[in-house]
């Protein structure tokens, strides 16, 4: 990834409204593309707006790895049940562990294995990070940072499905610990909404994924906050 320019505290007030502008426009299209995506998983309204707005980093990861496991639960159901049947295939897939509803979606050919890693990315976060009671309030730059080099390389690949050396960089990747994670995230969520969809209405979702650039942040004027851009 590629950062664009950092934000400056003597921009003019015409940049400055500029900019902000700019950047209202680039969240209403990312509200577009989730408001798709949660309703095509049966998520409630604003969900993933309000997520990328939890201050709280344990927050995040929580909800994050709960929406992703209903997503999994959805496209589950929806490949097996029907409409007499639905809660019970629920009820059975929410009690299976996160590892065996992945290992079971990929079996079954609902997700590539490429997903099946991103998702797994995410719970290995929620799992490492929210279960350490020390965590709490704490920073996911911090607890990515100190992981081993062999994890930091797995998670990063795992998300963006790019392979990584032990010799990487890891600074941007610190800094910006929740962009890396919202990624795989995201794109792994974006596949399982298309699941079922005729080609014109993926590739309407896909014009909305483009459309959204999910690599951009949405940053505020604070100190040390910078705009990012699609990966190189």
């Amino acid at each position: 990834m590629r950062m664009v320019n950092d934000v400056e505290h003597d921009w003019s007030l015409e940049e400055r409204n500029e900019y902000f502008s700019q950047q209202e426009k680039v969240h209403r299209k990312k509200l577009i593309l989730y408001s798709s995506l949660e309703s095509r998983l049966d998520i409630p309204k604003g969900f993933i707006d309000k997520l990328h707005s939890e201050p709280d980093d344990w927050a995040y990861i929580v909800k994050l790895a709960v929406l992703c496991e209903a997503a999994v639960t959805h496209a589950l159901v929806a490949s097996v049940g029907n409409d007499s049947n639905r809660e019970i295939w629920y009820d059975h897939f929410s009690n299976l562990s996160n590892f065996k509803r992945l290992e079971l979606a990929h079996k079954l050919s609902i997700f590539s294995k490429n997903v099946r890693e991103q998702l797994d990315a995410v719970g290995q976060f929620r799992n490492s990070f929210a279960h350490e009671v020390k965590n709490l309030g704490g920073s996911l730059s911090d607890f990515f940072k100190y992981c081993s080099p062999d994890k930091k390389r797995e998670l990063s690949s795992k998300l963006l499905g790019i392979k990584h050396t032990h010799d990487h960089d890891w600074n941007f990747y610190i800094a910006n610990t929740r962009l890396l994670i919202a990624i795989g995230a995201l794109s792994a969520i974006k596949t399982l909404a298309a699941i079922g969809l005729d080609s014109a209405d993926v590739d309407e979702l896909e014009r909305r994924w483009e459309s959204a650039d999910i690599y951009q942040s949405e940053p505020s004027f604070s100190a040390g906050q910078q705009i990012f851009s699609e990966p190189e």
